[in-house]
């Protein structure tokens, strides 16, 4: 009885977690259009934060421009408005990245706060973080030095966007 309460509660919990998605917006107001990977979260190594590791292409008049999107939701803050830089791990390789969009930190209640930056890439980034084996990444604030890694999950969420929202001709 109390196994199949387990399992149910399991099953219950794991229905809301909200889930990865792809998503298209066009902006009738500067004529561009937008691809989305959300919802990316990743696996973390220091408890009290959700981290997400998520997609962007934008295509405008001025041109294509891919982000890697860093979204994190924890009680206390990071301090992702004064980081520095972002390093990526993959596969023992590490890349060191300069922010292109800091945001201030959004207070949502007494325990919880957002902080997101975004860094400018190409698809060949992309392309090694859908394909690699072992993805790590630091993240070090000005308040506190957050890592976590990519999944399984994770590099197939990365991976469909890749095939779907990648022209073929430019994923070799």
């Amino acid at each position: 009885m109390i196994i199949k309460l387990i399992i149910i509660l399991n099953f219950v919990f794991f229905s809301c977690y909200p889930k990865s998605t792809l998503e298209i917006r066009q902006d009738d107001f500067d004529e561009s259009l937008n691809f989305f990977l959300h919802n990316n979260i990743l696996i973390s190594n220091t408890t009290g934060h959700s981290i997400e590791l998520n997609i962007q292409k934008s295509v405008s008049k001025d041109g294509i421009a891919h982000l890697l999107n860093i979204d994190c939701l924890s009680s206390n803050k990071i301090g992702l408005d004064k980081l520095e830089y972002v390093t990526i791990e993959i596969d023992n390789h590490k890349y060191d990245f300069e922010p292109y969009i800091k945001k201030k930190a959004i207070k949502l209640d007494e325990d919880l706060v957002f902080e997101t930056m975004s860094i400018l890439t190409d698809i060949q980034l992309i392309k090694k973080i859908a394909y690699g084996n072992d993805i790590k990444i630091k993240i070090a604030g000005d308040k506190k030095i957050v890592y976590s890694r990519l999944g399984l999950e994770n590099k197939i969420n990365i991976q469909n966007y890749f095939e779907t929202f990648i022209p073929f001709i430019n994923q070799f």
